[in-house]
């Protein structure tokens, strides 16, 4: 579940670039060819695999409710993400990265009623001063940074209670995506010639390989690891993201967005890398002793 989860967020830190290549095309094609490549590359491999198992067991309704909610959710934080990639909010999208672990520590307390340490409360207490300082300097609230972790939260609430395994889980929810995907290409039919071009045809297949592989990795891992557990590898897709905004990309970072971002980095460590380290640190004396 563990390394499932690493190389998930490993994929999503690098999307700013990926999304870049694909910006001379309008936002919703992508987003339609991303979806409709998903299913039938999840498709491909779902037929495969359960003529190997002889696996047909059926979904309970709840199950399939779940994951209508959880597509629309999943689809809008996809939007957001290239959105972010396009416009010149990198920084900002990663900002929303950055307060998402720490809220889904909350989540896992509020909704699942996992423990919540001190140092995670701790930790949720500099996440909210960081973001409440950003807000208050640029008197804006940053909607990319906020939708990003409401509609991420509401999804990995939703993934948390499915029974079935993540490829079906993620093939269902690319099938109730899919009339959407469908019906903004037939509406973009004087865009065709560009779209359906060699070139722009190869990226947009490649979306789909792109997106589906790091969403049945991260299924699966969020069903086998605990909320408050994924927490610290969390933070490595957003300081991926966050490195390219300042340094590649070249975006504003002035020095009221710096110390908004140092509170958060300060609430990341304190409720995920520092228990972490310290429980190193111990098991480490324990050994000294020992010798």
């Amino acid at each position: 579940g563990l390394i499932s989860i690493f190389i998930t967020y490993t994929v999503w830190g690098l999307q700013p670039l990926y999304w870049k290549m694909l910006s001379h095309l309008d936002i919703e094609v992508v987003m339609a060819a991303r979806i409709i490549w998903s299913l039938v590359l999840c498709a491909i491999v779902f037929a495969v695999r359960n003529r190997r198992a002889k696996q047909n067991g059926k979904m309970a309704r709840k199950e399939i409710a779940i994951l209508f909610v959880a597509a629309f959710m999943l689809g809008g934080n996809w939007v957001l993400n290239i959105y972010a990639a396009n416009s010149g909010r990198v920084i900002e999208a990663s900002l929303g990265h950055f307060i998402t672990p720490v809220m889904t520590i909350f989540a896992g307390l509020l909704f699942f009623k996992e423990s919540m340490s001190r140092h995670e409360k701790i930790g949720l207490g500099f996440v909210v001063m960081g973001g409440a300082y950003i807000i208050a300097s640029e008197g804006r609230v940053p909607m990319v940074a906020l939708l990003l972790v409401l509609s991420f939260l509401a999804y990995t609430i939703l993934i948390k209670q499915m029974v079935s395994d993540s490829l079906k889980g993620f093939l269902t929810e690319m099938v109730f995506l899919t009339p959407v995907a469908i019906w903004v290409i037939f509406n973009k039919v004087d865009q065709w010639n560009t779209i359906f071009s060699l070139k722009n045809s190869i990226l947009l297949l490649s979306t789909g390989i792109f997106t589906a592989i790091p969403m049945v990795l991260f299924a699966y891992g969020v069903k086998n690891v605990r909320l408050a557990s994924m927490g610290y590898i969390q933070y490595y897709a957003p300081t991926i993201s966050f490195i390219l905004g300042v340094f590649v990309f070249k975006e504003a970072f002035d020095s009221t967005r710096l110390i908004g971002f140092i509170l958060i980095w300060a609430g990341a460590f304190t409720a995920s890398v520092w228990p972490v380290a310290g429980n190193m640190l111990k098991k480490y004396q324990k050994k000294q002793e020992i010798a």
